[in-house]
């Protein structure tokens, strides 16, 4: 028969497994139940997946997908961190500044900034000298502080030579209208249309340097390493759409802007400012150079590397 004390020492033994099991993370799943869910963030780079939606490319691969939209490329890497999506569209330098130790794998990488991103200034500021001790909007946990360091780098400036205002897209576009800033650090279609809007220019681009602006697809480590046949059928949606994009350009990004309610001339004025990135050229930047990319990329914005970050693997041969 059960002693009282004894009834307490079970009770205590039992609270103390229930706490020490609750503590332990949640083990990853190897596979999902139900859709694989894909974040991503307004930007002409990562809406053409819109296309394979409608289409049903993801279908034609044999994949459940659920895309989602999120406001800013961070709000993705955080969403990816914090397990709400398994993939996640974002770049480099939004990860390198939202990290925090969760292993990560890019992927693949979606294109690279050749004139897209940029700074628009008001009326009388003509170059990125002329920014020095000026106000400048620049969201500084996403990409555009990447933009803004390799501008100021470029010509001899660094982030303490201006004024960082730290903003949202949509609050620097606003603020640079109402003349409380000078400058705005932001990517098309935005960026050419507000600077032709406040009669200023868009004295920065992507294009003028070699610039390390990538655009990556991210996984958590464990989800791509369990579901690996499945991110090989994601990269074979991402290739098959820029053979379409080759082919019937018009068609696709008619597809898109007409999701996303724009002028499809808009997106694919936008699209010209980036250099898609194709099986041989991601070969290339996930390869041997990766690691010191991303430890460039952390020293323009003087952020320590992230690890553990990864390249994915592909056992597909990328070849074109």
């Amino acid at each position: 028969m059960l002693t009282k004390t004894r009834i307490l020492f079970i009770i205590g033994a039992v609270a103390t497994l229930l706490a020490a099991l609750a503590a332990q993370p949640a083990p990853e799943l190897s596979r999902r139940d139900g859709p694989i869910r894909i974040g991503f963030p307004p930007w002409v780079g990562f809406d053409i997946i819109l296309y394979a939606e409608r289409t049903g490319l993801f279908e034609r691969h044999g994949l459940d997908v659920e895309l989602i939209r999120f406001d800013e490329s961070s709000d993705v890497a955080r969403a990816l961190m914090e397990g709400s999506v398994e993939l996640g569209f974002t770049s480099l330098g939004t990860l390198v500044c939202n990290h925090d130790g969760t292993p990560l794998d890019v992927v693949l990488v979606t294109n690279t900034s050749s004139g897209a991103d940029g700074i628009a200034a008001a009326r009388g500021v003509h170059t990125v000298p002329d920014l020095r001790g000026l106000r400048v909007g620049c969201k500084m946990d996403a990409i555009n502080r990447l933009v803004l360091a390799e501008a100021l780098e470029h010509h001899g400036l660094t982030l303490d030579d201006v004024t960082i205002v730290d903003l949202s897209n949509d609050a620097a576009s606003a603020q640079l209208r109402q003349g409380r800033i000078d400058a705005a650090v932001l990517w098309e279609p935005k960026l050419t249309v507000l600077a032709d809007d406040i009669g200023g220019s868009v004295i920065h681009r992507t294009s003028d340097l070699e610039s390390l602006v990538l655009d990556v697809l991210l996984a958590r480590s464990a989800f791509a390493s369990s579901n690996s046949d499945e991110i090989e059928r994601v990269r074979a949606v991402w290739f098959d759409l820029l053979d379409a994009v080759e082919r019937e350009p018009d068609a696709v990004f008619g597809v898109c802007a007409e999701s996303l309610q724009q002028p499809p001339e808009g997106f694919a004025r936008a699209w010209t400012g980036i250099r898609p990135c194709g099986r041989a050229l991601n070969a290339r930047l996930l390869g041997d150079d990766f690691d010191r990319t991303l430890r460039d990329i952390a020293a323009k914005l003087d952020l320590p590397a992230p690890t553990p970050v990864g390249a994915f693997q592909s056992r597909v041969g990328d070849s074109e």
